[in-house]
């Protein structure tokens, strides 16, 4: 799991790092999917970035979700080969409320986000 920092308006608004792990991990925890923090293993990882806006007392946040993984491949351009990402699951949201409210929001967007991951992983592989 990879979290971006959060700027001084996310803190301002109640937004924390280890909040947003939290609440990733909180659904995450009682899934089949296993987190691990070593960003060096060849293992895909979850990625989750906000931005944060505070202004005349409102919270105005993103939040962007993504599974990606690190594959090698050649270039077409270039003669080298490289690590590039690729998405393996990806979403998204925008939205605002009042500074005491926007903590509790974020939270439970991501781990409303996180479930339908766990549901797209779950159906993606289904035993046959």
């Amino acid at each position: 799991m990879l979290i971006e920092n959060v700027d001084e308006d996310a803190r301002h608004c109640g937004l924390t790092k280890e909040m947003l792990r939290s609440a990733a991990m909180y659904p995450l925890s009682s899934s089949a999917l296993q987190i691990v923090s070593d960003l060096s293993s060849r293992v895909p990882t979850y990625y989750i970035q906000t931005g944060t806006l505070f202004e005349s007392g409102r919270c105005y946040s993103t939040i962007n979700l993504l599974v990606y993984s690190l594959q090698r491949e050649k270039l077409d351009y270039e003669n080298i080969e490289t690590f590039l990402p690729v998405a393996i699951w990806k979403t998204g949201w925008l939205g605002f409320s009042s500074i005491n409210a926007h903590e509790k929001l974020v939270r439970e967007k991501i781990e409303e986000l996180t479930k339908i991951l766990i549901t797209d992983w779950n159906l993606d592989n289904k035993i046959q």
